[in-house]
């Protein structure tokens, strides 16, 4: 069962972060909710470091992996971790989860 604080916690600092600049051009509220819940799901169990690294492979898999998809190439799930956001990019993030959530 999801946990709405936590949920809300996050998608508060997903949607602050805006890492796609959807919600800045008009996207709708619940543009990232579906990465928001996905993370609410690793925050309880997870350290900063390896909330850093769901996050980056939650949005790779979200934003980075269509254009590789129609292109036909074969992403694997390490590859996740590794594109466009990295759990270093990302730390930051997780750590003002870990904090909000506190």
């Amino acid at each position: 069962m999801e946990n709405t604080k936590t949920f809300e916690t996050v998608k508060s600092v997903i949607d602050e972060w805006d890492p796609e600049g959807l919600l800045r051009f008009g996207a709708r509220a619940d543009e990232y909710d579906s990465e928001s819940r996905s993370i609410a799901a690793c925050v309880p169990e997870s350290s900063e470091e390896i909330l850093a690294r769901h996050i980056a492979g939650i949005m790779n898999y979200s934003f980075c992996t269509s254009f590789a998809r129609i292109q036909g190439v074969e992403i694997n799930e390490a590859d996740l971790y590794h594109m466009h956001y990295t759990s270093e990019n990302c730390l930051a993030i997780a750590k003002r989860i870990k904090e909000r959530v506190k």
